[in-house]
């Protein structure tokens, strides 16, 4: 084997030590966009087809019952991201139905909407959770009534 000269084996040194350095760089990955709650809404699908985004709080079977979590964060602009919701759906402690998703957040304001027909819960004292990326974004209680 020919022994390398010294300018040889410098670039390859340097050679090496260029794309070691460029194996081992990271860049740091943005820090995800937290959203912040700003408002919520249970109410009936009725009433908001109608332009009333009135609060409810008791329901009949044959309501549609739809409850929305505003949320916002900064900067506006930027999309807010991935992100995994879920609904749940309690009758008193029990839970009754779970729904998931993974939803990509465009921009703020941004509002989550989530809904469930009342006489596939049944009667009675309910309330609705919904959590972003396992953190408790809104919650609120509910009576549907027998008819």
């Amino acid at each position: 084997m020919k022994p390398r000269s010294g300018l040889a084996a410098l670039l390859l040194c340097l050679g090496t030590a260029m794309l070691a350095g460029c194996a081992t760089s990271t860049k740091t990955p943005p820090k995800p966009i937290v959203p912040h709650v700003s408002g919520s809404l249970l109410t009936t699908a009725a009433r908001l087809k109608s332009g009333k985004h009135e609060p409810v709080s008791s329901f009949t079977q044959e309501d549609v019952i739809v409850y929305q979590v505003d949320l916002d964060w900064q900067p506006a602009q930027a999309s807010g991201g991935p992100h995994t919701v879920q609904w749940r759906w309690y009758q008193g402690v029990r839970l009754v139905s779970v729904s998931e998703k993974r939803i990509t957040f465009p921009r703020s304001p941004y509002t989550l909407s989530g809904q469930r027909l009342a006489a596939l819960l049944g009667s009675g004292q309910f309330a609705v959770a919904v959590l972003v990326d396992g953190a408790l974004a809104g919650a609120s209680p509910f009576e549907i009534t027998p008819q």
